[in-house]
């Protein structure tokens, strides 16, 4: 198995399940596995086995940001604009935003992408993952919707939004939705059959206008952005992410260090006025904590004095509590 497994590039979603059962030594399902990915430990992908289209682009920092001047109609359609603004450009920018400090500048050009790309997770992947892990454990339906649609993303870091081709299939069934509001708006107003046939044949010019001013635009803007995988996409992991993960496994923990308990601190105090009793310091007098002060400068592990005076001014209590 472990020969075959150094030989593939990616592993179904089943597969993967049973590879790290064995190396866990214990039942991992394909729910598992998915939680796993939506929750940072584990880089999931999709495998486009026919393939898919798409706008690409990379993820740039803020001071790489891509604005566009807005068209004087939309300036205009712009409610309370302060007047000293009239005629003046306003931009707006076209990078995408991932958070405050990533951002994805998108080229026009519609490509055509194939084979296993990773799921960045900050777009609409992520809600298709989590709807497929709530349909394998049994939960709700996820009706959650993201605004930047779905990204997948290269290993040489390049970043692509899935589109869709606006067809004339789908422009058909908006059509058919505009003659079927229209028809029963006629039967329920009780529509003349004269201004009936005269509703219809203006939607019917209308619609045609439609289509030709649509069929007369460039291929790029048939295309809208997608919030769902296209069909014949297969979740899988790539091999060298379940290399990763194992060797996350196998890292030692870095133990956080636990605040001091109560008993510690005063513990802690009680040492230092030993030692300021040890070293014949009155550690009340004025001036004990410029002089302490002094001795941590030399050891090279200076401490202020107002540091060193806080720490003192608690030794009395300390002292007192441990003497009752």
């Amino acid at each position: 198995m472990r020969k075959l497994f150094n030989l593939k590039e990616w592993l179904t979603l089943a597969d993967t399940a049973s590879h790290l059962s064995i190396v866990l030594g214990e039942q991992v399902t394909e729910a598992d596995i998915l939680r796993l990915g939506l929750d940072g430990h584990l880089r999931l992908s999709v495998h486009f086995v026919n393939y898919a289209h798409a706008r690409c682009g990379n993820v740039v920092g803020p001071e790489e940001l891509v604005f566009e001047e807005l068209p004087a109609e939309l300036v205009a359609a712009i409610p309370n604009l302060p007047p000293d603004a009239s005629g003046m450009p306003i931009y707006r920018t076209m990078s995408l935003e991932i958070d405050e400090a990533r951002y994805i500048n998108l080229g026009d050009k519609i490509t055509t992408i194939q084979g296993v790309w990773d799921l960045p997770m900050f777009g609409c992947e992520r809600l298709e993952i989590e709807n497929a892990y709530q349909r394998l454990t049994g939960g709700p339906l996820v009706t959650l919707y993201n605004m930047e649609v779905v990204f997948v993303q290269a290993s040489d870091g390049q970043v692509c939004q899935l589109q869709q081709r606006f067809n004339d299939d789908d422009f058909s069934c908006i059509s058919n939705d505009l003659l079927a509001r229209l028809e029963k708006h006629i039967v329920e107003k009780q529509v003349s059959e004269e201004d009936a046939v005269l509703f219809r044949t203006r939607l019917k010019e209308r619609n045609e206008k439609a289509l030709k001013k649509r069929r007369e635009r460039s291929e790029h803007e048939n295309y809208f952005p997608t919030i769902n995988f296209p069909h014949g996409s297969v979740i899988v992991v790539r091999t060298q992410a379940l290399r990763d993960f194992e060797q996350s496994l196998n890292e030692v923990p870095v133990e956080q260090e636990k605040p001091l308990t109560a008993t510690e601190r005063n513990s802690m105090l009680i040492v230092i006025a030993a030692l300021c009793e040890y070293s014949a310091i009155d550690f009340k007098a004025r001036g004990a904590a410029s002089q302490i002060a002094k001795f941590t400068e030399e050891i090279g592990a200076a401490v202020s004095d107002d540091t060193v005076r806080r720490l003192l001014n608690k030794v009395p209590d300390a002292l007192e509590s441990r003497m009752k």
